[in-house]
């Protein structure tokens, strides 16, 4: 049996994943503190500087990827079943992106990308 509170404990450890939206467009909509500086960090890592950087490029290809795998399955029903992950592995530390599409209310024919961001660890499952 669990000792009582372990199972708070250890999700208090684990990171909060940086959150993205995008419109259609890919207009981002929306971003948390966790995903602004994760990408402060990505930028840092890459080019030793990070302040007003732009988003990581792989934010946006990911978006892109989303768009491409929606314009072969048009019928929402299908969209709903669209996810995309994508590990960056070319920085101090592995990142893991998850991506997907978020349908509109109302039956409007149009969706959001929802891109989740964080580091990626050792024993995670890609």
């Amino acid at each position: 049996m669990s000792q009582p509170g372990l199972v708070e404990k250890i999700a208090d450890k684990r990171a909060v994943p940086g959150v993205l939206s995008f419109s259609d467009s890919m207009r981002l909509l929306y971003m948390n503190s966790e995903a602004e500086e994760l990408s402060l960090q990505i930028g840092q890592a890459r080019n030793g500087h990070g302040e007003n950087e732009a988003l990581p490029p792989e934010v946006l290809e990911l978006c892109q990827e989303l768009q491409d795998k929606m314009d072969a399955h048009p019928a929402p029903k299908d969209r709903e079943q669209i996810q995309l992950r994508k590990v960056v592995n070319d920085l101090k530390f592995p990142v893991l992106l998850r991506g997907f599409l978020i349908p509109a209310p109302s039956g409007e024919n149009t969706v959001r990308f929802l891109i989740q961001i964080g580091r990626a660890s050792c024993r995670e499952r890609v």
